[in-house]
């Protein structure tokens, strides 16, 4: 009953600040509940199921969510300080910044070896000589103290190794790196048995802020397909656009930074160097010179220098420039592991008439295709802090299969809009570590074994990043979203404790032995609202709902309250009644007919939902609640169109207007009960000497003896029952409620002890 009484508080916070009932589109989800309040708080949340629906956009755009984009939002602004110019070449070879080639081996980490381990480790590298010139820290001669590509592996492929970057940061090789060979090259088993050091999560208690010693802010990615393309033909040495992308790669290098690109190297044709050539060219050297159009093998590399006047010979034509690359295959890839990648080869049709590349027997028609087409930066002087992020969080959980669960990082804002980050513990795959079918890891590396307790650090740095100049975490809610993917491992969630960038826990959920999550019961989705205002956190109780414009109140009393679903499995259920005489919620627009459904409420799995006049469950619209910065409401619904609606009153009807009308009626103004004499649909609590007096109906006329709980919302503590006769589905009964509080009253059938989804109360006694 505690966690019952926990999740109807979650739920009575729904009104708080912003919507947390379900925002709907084709790219977010809302949360369901919340904890609502500012300091350290207890409770659960779930979230309903997503329902998308195809649409048409409509004239006025109210199909599109962009109609509550009233605050935009934006990206950080720091600049990075540009060098004052550009030499003829530069390299980063060398420099004590720059960590020595790797060897992955067989290990499919090649992107997460070039942006961690080469990339991460000399920004950050260049950043502490940047604060402190004297500091011996040299990537160059100790590759144990470079960033571990283990960090940011599991994760996945590209944008995930920044995305783990930017939330949590890496451990290095020396904390958690991944075993070696003899001959130095990365393994994941030895003698047919994975080897923990190289496979086991770290999840002790604690880690994430090992982690966060570091952290990207942020990283650019440029695509040379989007920049300079004319025609089907992307011309970079070419083109005015082309030639600033290649001083932007020379500008950033000559900073002192590592550019990560992504290209198809298995297609790319190769020669070498019979001569010294340029500054830096050395006779020997490998060269990539073209790419053919197999598409085999797409991988990740790093751009560590630039020659222009580097020249080399191919199919008729003499090619000139190129960026110097560094693999992580180690030092028998190329020529010690670097090889220089011809300017012309980011061309798909060479830029010079001579180049002939003759007859192809694989590809006769189309033996050309790009080498590397997309480039990612990242500088030292703007993108590395040493912060931890605003918010973040240490979730204890139980997991056995850790690919079988996701977490993912919610944030709504004041229009109830949802935006969501996925985090790394949500895309681990199983063909990257070579797992046979109906195998899997533990956290520990263990294959297939049991359930292990530990604690997964996660981040909302990414949807922090976005908040417009001068918001906050307090202005939004922020939720952690998680998932059961397998219907054979269930996830224990043990507790949650969300911390700030001091590392101080700001609040905190716990569960005891344990909130299970499976594939059957879907999700669960935790929220936590930091909100100041506290007019702005609805408390538990009944409350009328008033047309701010008009004053005129919904119904004959305009009421509407929280009640507690009658499976304890459930969180709660929105009652709100339009006319409580004869309960019809006909709300109409043009020729478009809605019903407001409060039976599939807060209930697990679904939203507080309009249906379509006269169809089924099927036909339901999400709706919403927003806060306004006048202390008013709006009430919003998508229609099976895709329409944007919101609830008005206009000349004195209930009706729905187009959102993008923004009409004054649209606000609503929500007057709190307390339990003085009040009607409170379908119970009638009334005030007395000795406490309160209980009047309600059965929803059955057979049903004659009833019982009614009384709890303490605060603890979850049975605090009376009662019981009573209905005459005629009519019954009454007094509760001796003297001291003050708020209480939750359930009504059950006293023989079968199930309780009416209808004929629960939230009563305040002040």
């Amino acid at each position: 009953m505690k966690r019952l009484l926990a999740a109807v508080l979650t739920a009575l916070m729904v009104l708080s600040m912003f919507a947390l009932v379900a925002c709907q589109n084709d790219k977010t989800e809302a949360p369901k509940n919340t904890t609502g309040t500012p300091a350290k708080t207890t409770g659960e949340a779930t979230e309903p199921t997503k329902k998308t629906e195809d649409a048409q956009d409509d004239d006025d755009g109210s199909t599109s969510d962009d109609v509550f984009s009233l605050l935009k939002l934006t990206a950080s602004t720091a600049e990075h300080k540009k060098a004052d110019s550009i030499p003829a070449s530069f390299t980063l070879v060398g420099t004590d910044t720059l960590p020595p080639i790797d060897d992955i081996g067989d290990v499919k980490c090649q992107g997460s070896s070039a942006v961690t381990y080469m990339q991460f480790t000399n920004a950050v590298a260049r950043y502490v000589k940047s604060k402190n010139p004297d500091d011996t820290w040299t990537p160059a001669y100790n590759s144990s103290s470079c960033f571990s590509p283990k960090s940011t592996y599991f994760g996945g492929s590209y944008p995930a190794p920044y995305n783990a970057l930017i939330d949590l940061g890496a451990l290095t090789n020396q904390e958690d790196g991944f075993a070696k060979t003899t001959t130095g090259k990365t393994t994941l088993e030895m003698g047919g048995s994975y080897l923990p050091q190289s496979v086991a999560w770290q999840i002790t208690e604690g880690t994430g802020e090992k982690y966060m010693q570091y952290r990207l802010l942020r990283q650019e990615e440029i695509n040379t397909g989007n920049i300079c393309k004319e025609g089907d033909v992307i011309k970079v040495t070419n083109s005015t656009a082309g030639q600033d992308f290649l001083n932007k790669v020379k500008d950033a290098v000559v900073t002192g930074n590592v550019v990560v690109m992504q290209g198809y190297f298995g297609d790319w044709v190769t020669d070498k160097l019979s001569s010294n050539s340029g500054d830096l060219g050395k006779s020997g050297d490998t060269v990539v010179t073209y790419s053919t159009a197999y598409n085999k093998d797409l991988g990740y590399m790093a751009i560590v220098g630039y020659d222009d006047a580097l020249e080399i010979s191919c199919a008729g034509a003499t090619l000139q420039g190129a960026f110097l690359l560094a693999n992580c295959k180690g030092t028998s890839w190329g020529t010690n592991g670097y090889a220089w990648l011809m300017y012309d080869a980011l061309n798909t049709k060479s830029e010079y008439e001579d180049f002939d590349l003759g007859k192809d027997e694989n590809d006769k028609d189309n033996p050309r295709a790009i080498s590397a087409d997309v480039f990612h930066f990242v500088y030292w002087d703007t993108d590395i802090t040493e912060e931890k992020p605003a918010l973040y969080a240490e979730i204890e959980m139980d997991i056995s299969n850790r690919a079988a669960f996701k977490v993912e990082m919610l944030r709504t804002d004041a229009l109830g809009r949802t935006n969501t980050a996925d985090t790394f513990y949500s895309s681990e795959s199983k063909t990257e570590y070579g797992l046979e079918t109906g195998t899997y890891f533990n956290p520990a590396g263990i294959v297939n074994g049991e359930a292990v307790t530990g604690f997964y650090t996660v981040s909302f740095a990414r949807l922090l990043s976005s908040l417009p100049e001068g918001s906050t975490y307090e202005n939004y809610t922020w939720g952690i979203k998680i998932t059961a993917t397998s219907a054979d491992h269930p996830i224990n969630v043990r507790g949650i404790k969300v911390k700030n960038a001091a590392g101080e826990v700001v609040a905190t959920l716990d569960f005891g032995e344990g909130d299970k999550i499976t594939k059957e019961n879907g999700d669960y989705t935790y929220v936590f609202d930091f909100g100041k205002d506290k007019a702005k956190n609805f408390i538990s109780g009944t409350y009328k709902l008033q047309n701010a414009a008009s004053g005129k109140y919904v119904g004959k009393n305009g009421l509407m309250f929280i009640a507690p679903a009658a499976d304890d499995k459930d969180a709660a259920s929105f009652i709100f009644k339009y006319d409580s005489k004869t309960a019809t919620n006909l709300i109409y627009r043009d020729d478009e007919k809605y019903v407001l459904d409060a039976k599939n409420g807060f209930a697990t799995g679904n939203a507080l939902q309009f249906n379509a006049a006269g169809t089924g469950a099927n036909a339901s619209q999400a709706f919403r609640v927003s806060y306004n910065d006048d202390g008013t409401f709006c009430f919003f619904l998508k229609s099976e169109k895709g329409t944007n609606y919101a609830l008005a009153e206009v000349d004195g009807a209930i009706v729905l207007v187009k959102a993008t009308e923004m009409t004054e009626g649209m606000k609503w103004k929500m007057e709190r009960i307390v339990a003085t004499d009040a009607t409170i649909m379908p119970l009638i609590i009334t005030k007395t000497e000795n406490g309160v007096s209980v009047t309600g109906t059965t929803s059955l006329k057979k049903v004659t003896d009833v019982t009614l709980k009384v709890y303490s919302v605060a603890d979850g503590s049975e605090v009376l029952t009662a019981s009573a006769t209905a005459s005629n589905k009519l019954y009454t009964t007094e509760l001796a409620l003297k001291d003050a509080g708020t209480y939750l009253i359930r009504v059950c059938n006293a023989a079968a002890d199930d309780a009416y989804n209808s004929c629960c109360a939230i009563v305040v006694i002040e």
